[in-house]
Parts: structure tokens; sequence; C-alpha cells
């Protein structure tokens, strides 16, 4: 539970929508380990995915620093974001929304 404090509260929760054919009303639930049933995602998953983001996050930053520190001046962080952009839905690494979150992380931040 500590672990999941971390998460910061502006990262995106992953939605799980559900179509289900028929004419009776469904609701979509997964059932836990504990034996309760979730419509969401649990605060360990979304801890887990925050991690993902976090570590791509420091990836990218390395990657900006580099190429602004000259080894590909005319590589601009927006033209690499670009890219990121068009790469990581291919790749289904994030959601729309958390990519969101990564950029605006990237582009925002001091460090």
């Amino acid at each position: 539970m500590e672990r999941q404090k971390q998460v910061p509260k502006d990262f995106p929760h992953r939605h799980f929508p559900a179509v289900l054919p028929g004419t009776q009303p469904k609701l979509c639930v997964r059932k836990l380990v504990d034996g309760t049933y979730d419509t969401g995602e649990t605060g360990e998953e979304r801890y887990e995915r925050w991690q993902i983001c976090e570590a791509l996050l420091c990836h990218l930053r390395v990657i900006v620093a580099t190429t602004e520190s000259g080894d590909a001046p005319n590589f601009t962080s927006s033209a690499m974001l670009e890219r990121v952009r068009a790469a990581v839905p291919h790749e289904m690494w994030l959601t729309p929304d958390e990519l969101d979150w990564v950029e605006h992380r990237l582009v925002t931040s001091d460090e």
C-alpha cells in the first residue's frame, strides 16, 4: 500500500471499457485474488504502470540531454517526441493517456 501512495495524483487511471452483446444489462468486472470484484485497475497495477512510464521518462531524458549536448544538435526534443508518439502505439507500451502524461512530464520537467 505504501508504494501505491508514491503514484502522482495526476497519473492517469486506466479504464477497461467492455461491450457485451445481448438485451440484458451487463457489468464487466474482474474477480481479484482476495475474492472481491473490480471494474478498473488495482492500486498495485497502477503503481506498475507508473513505474513503466517513469522508466521511459528517464530513458527519454537521457536521449534529450544527449541530443541537446551536441550528438545531434539539429534533432530537437519536439522531433524526438513526435517519433516516440508514432512508435509507442505500435508497441502498445502505454495507453494514449499515459503517453500524454510522459510527454507533459518531459516537456515541463526541470530535471
